[in-house]
């Protein structure tokens, strides 16, 4: 920058040295109090709550598990039926957590390969 001349040029000068202060410092107010609210404990686990159901993964797991679940659940009501005993009540628990385990297992692989399927499509276009 060049050194002004005269008294009115360097009055000038200020001028814009102080608009342009006052400019970054309403610049840096506005950031601190975005980051003052992002960092409040509510909206971090909000965030994190956001991030966690949002990712793919996550879904695909509850949504295996939930599938795994009710597989075990129906088995059970098949084995045991109406009447109960404490061995009809074993094995059909012992069963519930087999079709559980393979039921979710076998979801699980066929979420997955279906969405290799799409990533797939998506990479030939």
């Amino acid at each position: 920058m060049q050194a002004p001349h005269n008294t009115e040029t360097l009055s000038l000068a200020i001028l814009m040295l102080e608009k342009k202060r006052d400019m970054y410092f309403e610049d840096l107010k506005t950031h601190l109090e975005f980051s003052y609210k992002s960092l409040q404990p509510v909206n971090l686990v909000k965030s994190g709550i956001r991030d966690l159901v949002g990712s793919p993964e996550i879904k695909q797991g509850i949504f295996s598990g939930l599938i795994g679940l009710a597989g075990g659940f129906i088995t059970k009501k098949l084995i045991i039926g109406p009447a109960q005993g404490m061995i009809r009540n074993s094995i059909g628990t012992i069963m519930q957590i087999i079709m559980t385990n393979l039921v979710s297992r076998k979801t699980a692989s066929l979420v997955a390969e279906d969405s290799d399927g799409m990533i797939s499509i998506n990479k030939q276009t």
